[in-house]
């Protein structure tokens, strides 16, 4: 078992355990270079991080213990591991973290490289079961996933995953956001943000196949956008967003990520953009702008005082949101001088995300706008 002890910061104030002989004893990692550093220091992505760090608020604040099954392989050995997440309840805030080693399984060798089979789109490794995938919507062992592409270099370590596959999302984990680096972020002193929410159907962890979350994660928009960050919440449960959650939970990622406040997106699909539409009518002056898909906002949200500019996408066959009724709303807006876009996709029925998603003018024009 290797264990450490992190502060009410998340700073390593003790470690024991084989983690020494482990890391200390072969000369790469000392312990005298861990200990007084945030554990935030050796996580690689984003997500990771941005999911971690919710499952520590929340043992810190239910005090209670939390475990998580979690892969840490090496290029000898598939190892299924435990991580347990305790309180000290002699000092406030403080973690004990342990990790525990349940199962260890001798890997075979990864094919060499052949280039004439390497896909063109990067791939991606879940950073928790070391499942590897190219598109994002199927997930693979790394050995049957090296089978298939061939991509690795032979006895090469697997490389360190900078997303979360679906299935684990998918877990009761204790978290209602995830946030994604897009391009590289650290090359600038504050970037954009992009708020995404998703629709009723895509409950839990399915609203990773929907763009933009399947877009950023696959590498597609790297030609399209500049660097930002995607906050994409997660609703678990039925029923409409809270949007005064939704707020807490942005404002908080505003002061804890380098984000360009006057920069700051919305987009949201089906139930996902009648929420949309409630915010950037209660809070114009946070959104410079937003895109909204197959979603008319109800009879109840006035927009006559809106300020936010917003495209609009809507499926000329969709059974789901009247038609009609987005014209009209999109004609009153355009009456009282409002910023609006309003693009109709003729032959397509509610699910007019994808082709939204993937119009590079759409992220063009999106970007351009500024508070």
């Amino acid at each position: 078992m290797i264990q450490y002890r992190l502060n009410s910061k998340n700073i390593i104030e003790r470690i024991a355990g084989p983690w020494l002989q482990a890391n200390g004893n072969q000369g790469k990692v000392r312990p005298e270079t861990v200990l007084g550093r945030n554990i935030w220091t050796f996580f690689r992505g984003t997500e990771l991080i941005s999911l971690y760090s919710q499952l520590f608020d929340y043992v810190r604040r239910t005090e209670k213990v939390y475990e998580v099954p979690f892969r840490c392989d090496s290029k000898q050995f598939k190892r299924l591991m435990k991580l347990r997440i305790e309180p000290v309840r002699q000092q406030a805030k403080a973690l004990d973290i342990s990790s525990t080693v349940l199962q260890e399984i001798k890997r075979e060798s990864l094919p060499i490289t052949d280039e004439t089979r390497i896909p063109p789109q990067r791939f991606l490794v879940c950073a928790i079961c070391q499942r590897a995938s190219l598109s994002g919507h199927v997930w693979l062992d790394l050995e049957s996933f090296a089978k298939d592409y061939l991509i690795f270099i032979e006895n090469a370590p697997p490389p360190m995953g900078e997303r979360i596959c679906p299935d684990c999302l998918s877990a009761q984990l204790p978290a209602d956001h995830i946030v994604t680096a897009h391009g590289d972020v650290d090359r600038f002193d504050r970037v954009p943000l992009i708020l995404f929410l998703h629709g009723e159907a895509q409950q839990e962890h399915l609203f990773r196949l929907q763009a933009p979350p399947r877009l950023v994660a696959t590498g597609q928009l790297l030609d399209q956008a500049p660097p930002f960050y995607l906050l994409t919440m997660i609703k678990r449960q039925r029923g409409p967003w809270d949007v005064r959650q939704v707020m807490t939970i942005l404002n908080r990622i505003s002061l804890s990520y380098p984000i360009d406040i006057k920069r700051i997106y919305l987009t949201g699909l089906s139930s996902g953009g009648l929420a949309s539409w409630k915010l950037i009518r209660t809070y114009s002056d946070v959104f410079a702008g937003a895109v909204i898909a197959a979603s008319t906002p109800l009879g109840g949200i006035n927009l006559s005082q809106l300020k936010t500019p917003v495209w609009v996408t809507h499926g000329g066959l969709d059974l789901a949101t009247s038609s009609s009724r987005i014209h009209r709303v999109m004609s009153e807006l355009i009456e009282r001088s409002a910023e609006v876009k309003c693009t109709v996709f003729p032959n397509q029925g509610h699910d007019c995300w994808s082709s939204t998603y993937h119009r590079n003018e759409i992220w063009r024009w999106l970007f351009e706008k500024s508070l």
